[in-house]
């Protein structure tokens, strides 16, 4: 189920608890300034507790209705998460008959790509894309998913082939393309080619959290300590629950020596995803979930590898 909905409706509780209060405190401060001045101290007394009593009564209010109101919310994300769903597999049978009867079908395989991607099937949708590409080989959506499911499976070098393409084809239609580029390159240790990539990126999308995660990473690999800190900084003003730039900024704390930061750090992202703590220089991948991921990774990397010989 997708946590999105819930995380939207507790927001959304919060700002609901947030204006209550407000509304009431303004109402206090109203009363407060209307008051006659020469108004004897008993009497005050017994308006400032009154005022305290319909603010508290009014956050007791929504307080009681908070259970039902996430409820509500995880009932309605469910419901959303179960209908997308479905209809994703609906799509899938109508595609698997046109592309039996008609396997060359552009449009189809694109379309049961972006199903599969649904789906969260990414090997699948490579393999349409595969096909995809080679019925069209300029097409710039299938350069673009191709490209980030490649990346997905540390296969790297053919990641940066396909948005080497894209760039060529439509070089200022994408700009996220040239941060997908140097994230690639940064992984292949390749780190000053991809620091122009990243520069190009962020002159056209300054207020990217995903680049300024990118130019940290590259920071970190160029040693330069200082300004990976600043680069994540800058993602933790946009996105403060990023478990990614606070391992990042972690990483960078420590090598400048700054131990106590780095653990604070580190103490934040174990509380907000457990199952992805970084201990000093590696991550200790969770033995349930993540080492699955891993061996799928590899196993699709190894088997593209194998075929391309």
């Amino acid at each position: 189920m997708s946590k999105a909905g819930p995380v939207r409706m507790g927001k959304r509780v919060l700002e609901i608890l947030f204006l209550v209060s407000v509304v009431a405190c303004s109402v206090a401060v109203f009363r407060h300034r209307t008051q006659p001045k020469t108004m004897d101290k008993n009497t005050l007394e017994r308006r400032a507790a009154a005022t305290v009593d319909e603010l508290s009564e009014s956050s007791a209010n929504v307080v009681r209705l908070l259970p039902r109101m996430l409820a509500e919310g995880v009932k309605a994300s469910t419901q959303t998460e179960s209908a997308r769903l479905n209809g994703a597999l609906l799509a899938l049978n109508r595609l698997d008959a046109t592309l039996e009867n008609d396997p060359d079908n552009f449009g189809a395989r694109v379309e049961r790509a972006r199903t599969y991607l649904t789906l969260e099937n990414k090997e699948a949708a490579l393999e349409d894309l595969d096909h995809a590409l080679q019925l069209q080989p300029e097409s710039t959506v299938c350069l673009r998913w191709r490209s980030s499911i490649l990346s997905d499976f540390d296969l790297d070098e053919e990641a940066i082939s396909d948005l080497d393409k894209l760039l060529s084809i439509a070089p200022d239609e994408y700009p996220m393309a040239f941060n997908n580029r140097a994230y690639s390159k940064a992984k292949l240790g390749r780190y000053t080619e991809a620091l122009e990539d990243a520069e190009n990126a962020l002159s056209a999308l300054p207020d990217s959290e995903y680049v300024w995660d990118t130019l940290g990473y590259i920071y970190v690999g160029l040693g330069r300590f200082d300004e990976a800190v600043e680069a994540y900084e800058q993602v933790l003003e946009r996105k403060p629950f990023s478990i990614y730039a606070l391992r990042g900024k972690a990483v960078a704390h420590r090598a400048l020596g700054e131990l106590d930061k780095s653990e604070e750090l580190l103490e934040r992202q174990r509380n907000l995803d457990p199952y992805y703590c970084l201990h000093w220089e590696y991550t200790e991948i969770d033995q349930h979930d993540e080492d699955r991921k891993y061996v799928l990774v590899s196993d699709v990397a190894a088997q593209r590898r194998a075929a391309k010989k």
